[in-house]
């Protein structure tokens, strides 16, 4: 998924840059490590406990805040320490290579029956912005939850799923091999060549709320 794909992007500068402002000292090598399990909150648990000796950081995204307004979690968000905002994703409603040939197509469908749209976990923000486009466009979709990113993935290659809500950067690769189609991006505008935006489909105030904003962070008072 999109958190796995950014870490391993900053891993490789981020190593060069603790060796280059502690020169002399040992270490700067960074080890990467996926911890998965319960939509996240395993791996957000993990670090909002670790010691705040700056050895332990990850990445997250603000939609797993969401999760709090669903259940009571051990974890105040506002206490993490936040190093750096990699940047705003954009989500996209793809199916796979077999599915609908449009937006278009895929609303026509609609209208005859329910459509299954995988969406990742419970209470995260794919699964509150698909309530909230669901409720705007007054369609028959049923969001089905999914551990991550990665199954909603999968489900939709098999087929158990009409479509997926899921950041860009995790369904680059797949629609590179040429084994999913977007048919929507969930923003103010599209770069992908006759694919609609939330805007141009109508609902220019979901454009805001279904912005991305990813973070690197620490636990809770780590030194500045």
């Amino acid at each position: 998924g999109g958190f796995d794909l950014i870490a391993r992007n900053i891993t490789p500068y981020l190593g060069k840059y603790l060796k280059e402002v502690s020169r002399g000292g040992k270490g700067g090598e960074i080890v990467f490590r996926n911890i998965v399990a319960a939509g996240g909150m395993r791996a957000y648990s993990t670090i909002y406990h670790a010691k705040p000796h700056g050895y332990t950081i990850g990445d997250f995204n603000i939609g797993s805040y969401c999760e709090t307004m669903f259940s009571k979690s051990d974890i105040d968000y506002y206490k993490y320490s936040y190093l750096l905002r990699t940047g705003i994703s954009f989500r996209v409603v793809a199916t796979n290579k077999n599915g609908f040939k449009s937006w278009d197509e895929m609303m026509k469908a609609a209208k005859e029956k329910e459509l299954k749209l995988a969406v990742g976990s419970y209470g995260a923000g794919n699964h509150i912005l698909a309530i909230l486009f669901n409720h705007a466009a007054n369609m028959s979709l049923r969001p089905l939850a999914f551990p991550g990113t990665a199954e909603s993935l999968n489900a939709v290659l098999r087929g158990d799923v009409d479509m997926c809500l899921v950041p860009t950067e995790a369904v680059k690769p797949l629609l590179e091999a040429g084994e999913l189609r977007v048919l929507a991006v969930f923003s103010d505008r599209s770069d992908y060549p006759g694919v609609p935006s939330l805007s141009q489909l109508g609902y220019p105030e979901l454009a805001e709320a279904a912005k991305l904003h990813r973070f690197v962070f620490g636990p809770p008072n780590l030194p500045g």
